[in-house]
């Protein structure tokens, strides 16, 4: 049978020797999708924009690597990769000192 082309890699998922892996406790981020005035989530292999639910939880905010569930007075952040910092996700790396880049 064809695998799921949205599931995140196990080496990503894997918790604690010998925890069950395949059941997780949260909702689980798969991807996003931004452009100009569209922002969606799939989650748990639903597509999600803002104000929609899972479960008991609203989606406040969608980012392009994680997205931010209100339920009542508790707000927690999904993330596409947990063990990743994707804070500089659109930034461009400096060039280095002595860079020739773009000169010919």
């Amino acid at each position: 049978p064809l695998g799921d082309p949205m599931k995140p890699p196990a080496i990503l998922s894997a918790g604690p020797a010998g925890a069950e892996t395949d059941v997780p406790d949260e909702p689980v981020l798969q991807s996003t999708i931004l452009s100009k005035g569209r922002r969606i989530a799939m989650i748990d292999g639903k597509p999600l924009g803002v104000g929609d639910r899972i479960g008991a939880a609203r989606v406040v905010a969608i980012g392009p690597a994680s997205v931010t569930l209100r339920e009542g007075p508790t707000t927690r952040v999904l993330r596409l990769y947990r063990s990743v910092d994707m804070s500089n996700a659109g930034a461009a790396p400096a060039p280095s000192k002595g860079s020739k880049e773009g000169t010919r």
